[in-house]
């Protein structure tokens, strides 16, 4: 994925994040990027920069 011109986009739990605080991220298939944080999983489009949350409260075992 190449991002060098990609607009910068400020994303945060307001606005479709999990959580504000990232710890994790990982490069997906096509437009995708994905955000672990401690309050969930969230998929983001960087395309259209937004993000989605796909799962939330995860607790460790």
């Amino acid at each position: 994925m190449r991002l060098r011109y990609a607009p910068f986009v400020t994303l945060t739990k307001d606005n479709g994040l999990a959580g504000n605080y990232v710890r994790t991220v990982l490069g997906g298939d096509g437009n995708t990027v994905w955000a672990g944080s401690s309050e969930g999983l969230s998929q983001i489009n960087t395309i259209a920069g937004n993000a989605r949350v796909l799962a939330d409260n995860i607790s460790s075992p």
